[in-house]
C-alpha cells in the first residue's frame, strides 16, 4: 500500500506531467491548443455537444452518407455538463474533460498495479502512459481516457470482489463506446461463476442483481436512437459508409500480408495488421500470467474491431488500451537495465512528437 502523502505527491507529479504534456504539444505542433488537439472524430463530438444528434443522414463530399450516431453519448454529455460552468469553446473543453479522466486513469492504475502486480515503484507505469507514442490520444477530444479510467474502475472492482462497483462503471463504460459491451459479458461471466458458487437462493440473487446496471449505458442509447430516428442499432448500420460491414476477423488480419507477399504493397494497411498482431500478443502474454480479465479486454477489443471488415484505427485502439498499457509496464518491469531504460523512454518521447505533428496535420492513419 502506498503512503497517503505518498499518494498525495504522486497525484500532483501527475497532473503536472500532464498540463506539461498540454503544453509542449502546443508548442510543438504552434497551433492554439483546439486546433492541435481536437482532430477527426473530435469533431464529430463537438458537433453533438453543439447541435446535436443528426436527425438523418448527410452526405460528406469525397466519402459517403454520414451520420453522428456511432459516437455515444457519455462523453459529450460531460462536455455539456461542464459547459455550464465554464466559458470555453467546446473543443478545449473536451481536452479539458480527456485530460481530468487521464489523470484519474494514471492514479487507478498506480493502485491497481499495487493489487495485482505488487509494485513499490509506480515509475513503469506512468512511464509508459506518459511517454507511449499514442498517449496523445488521453488528452485530445476523444473518449480514450474516459473509457480507460472506467475499465481501471472495473477491474479494481473485480480484485476487490466488488461487483456493484464494476456493474456502475461498466454501466456508464457502455454509454461511452460499443466495446465496453465486452465488459459487460465479462462481468457477465463472472456472476454466473458467483451463482454457482452460492450457497443459498438469495446469495445467488444477490450476485446476479448488478447484471442489470451494466448494460444500461447502451439500453439508454439504443431507446434514444428508436425514438429519435426509429432505429436502435444505428450506431452500428451507419459504419457501413467506414467500411465496417463486418468480415472473418482472420481474413481480415492476414489481408495486408497477402497482398504484400503479391507484390501489392499497402503500407498503412501493414502497419494496422501489425499492431492487430502485437495486441493479440499482448493479451497470450496476460493470460500467461493469469490476468483473464485484462487478457480479456485486450484481445476481445481487437478481434471485435476485425470482425467489422476495417482494420482502420487498429493501432489507437490497440494503443490505448489499458490492458495493453497493463501488459507492456509489464514488459518495462522485465528490463534491467537503466540505459536501456532510458533509451527506450527517450525514443519512445520522440515517436509521440513526431506523431503529435502528423495528428494536427489531419493524417488519415492516426484516425
Amino acid at each position: 500500500m502506498i503512503p497517503m502523502s505518498k499518494s498525495t505527491a504522486i497525484a500532483g507529479a501527475v497532473a503536472l506531467l500532464i498540463a506539461l504534456k498540454l503544453m509542449a504539444y502546443v508548442l510543438l505542433t504552434d497551433m492554439p491548443l483546439e486546433s492541435a488537439m481536437c482532430q477527426w472524430d473530435c469533431g464529430a463530438y463537438k458537433e453533438i455537444v453543439d447541435i446535436g444528434y443528426d436527425a438523418q443522414m448527410h452526405f460528406v463530399v469525397g466519402c459517403c452518407w454520414q451520420a453522428n450516431w456511432a459516437f455515444f453519448p457519455l462523453f459529450p454529455l460531460l462536455i455539456l455538463s461542464l459547459k455550464s460552468f465554464i466559458d470555453a469553446s467546446t473543443g478545449v473543453l473536451g481536452i479539458i474533460v480527456s485530460s481530468a479522466f487521464f489523470w484519474a486513469f494514471a492514479l487507478l492504475g498506480v493502485k491497481y498495479r499495487v493489487v495485482t502486480r505488487h509494485e513499490t515503484s509506480v515509475w513503469p507505469w506512468l512511464i509508459v502512459l506518459l511517454c507511449g507514442p499514442n498517449s496523445f490520444y488521453f488528452q485530445a477530444g476523444y473518449t480514450e481516457s474516459l473509457f480507460a479510467m472506467l475499465v481501471m474502475l472495473i477491474f479494481l472492482g473485480l480484485v476487490h470482489h466488488r461487483p456493484w462497483v464494476a456493474a456502475i462503471a461498466t454501466g456508464f463504460l457502455t454509454a461511452t463506446r460499443p466495446t465496453g459491451v465486452l465488459m459487460a459479458i465479462l462481468l457477465g461471466f463472472r456472476q454466473l461463476w458467483a451463482v454457482r458458487l452460492a450457497k443459498s437462493w438469495g446469495e445467488g440473487l444477490s450476485s446476479l442483481a448488478p447484471l442489470a446496471v451494466a448494460p444500461l449505458g447502451i439500453i439508454g442509447f439504443m431507446t434514444f436512437l428508436y425514438f429519435h430516428i426509429g432505429d436502435a442499432l444505428a450506431f452500428l448500420h451507419i459504419q457501413s459508409g467506414w467500411g465496417r460491414t463486418g468480415g472473418n476477423p482472420l481474413r481480415v488480419l492476414s489481408a495486408p500480408f497477402i497482398s504484400w507477399k503479391t507484390g501489392h504493397l499497402e503500407r498503412s494497411a501493414v502497419y494496422f495488421a501489425a499492431w492487430a498482431i502485437l495486441g493479440l500478443m499482448a493479451a497470450a502474454w496476460l493470460a500467461s500470467r493469469r490476468f483473464f480479465a485484462e487478457a480479456w479486454l485486450c484481445g476481445a477489443v481487437i478481434i471485435l474491431a476485425l470482425s467489422s471488415g476495417s482494420l482502420q484505427s487498429m493501432p489507437r485502439f490497440v494503443a490505448t488500451n489499458p490492458a495493453f498499457l497493463l501488459a507492456a509496464a509489464d514488459f518495462w518491469v522485465l528490463i534491467q537495465s537503466r540505459y536501456l531504460r532510458a533509451i527506450i523512454a527517450l525514443t519512445l518521447v520522440g515517436l509521440q512528437a513526431v506523431l503529435v505533428l502528423e495528428w494536427s496535420k489531419r493524417v488519415f492513419y492516426l484516425i
